[in-house]
């Protein structure tokens, strides 16, 4: 059995993020997809050298879980505990 916090997180039994289901459609910026990799314990982007780091707005565009996992792929990327 899941349920969803206060802040719309999916968690089970045992208190555990889920991931959310992605259409995707929904985009994130950078920051925020590491959010949802740190919940779903994978590594997070730690220097965003698989995007284009020339662009002023890197930080602020929106991306779809493709596009970010794309860009990710190619970045130098870490476990955080």
């Amino acid at each position: 059995m899941s349920e969803t916090t206060q802040d719309g997180i999916l968690t089970n039994c045992y208190g555990q993020v889920l991931p959310t289901p992605d259409d995707g459609r929904e985009r994130k910026t950078i920051g925020e997809w590491n959010a949802v990799m740190r919940a779903e314990g994978r590594p997070e982007v730690m220097d965003p050298d698989g995007f284009d780091r020339g662009d002023p707005g890197l930080y602020h565009r929106r991306y779809t879980r493709a596009e970010f996992e794309h860009g990710a792929l190619a970045s130098s990327c870490m476990m955080r505990g």
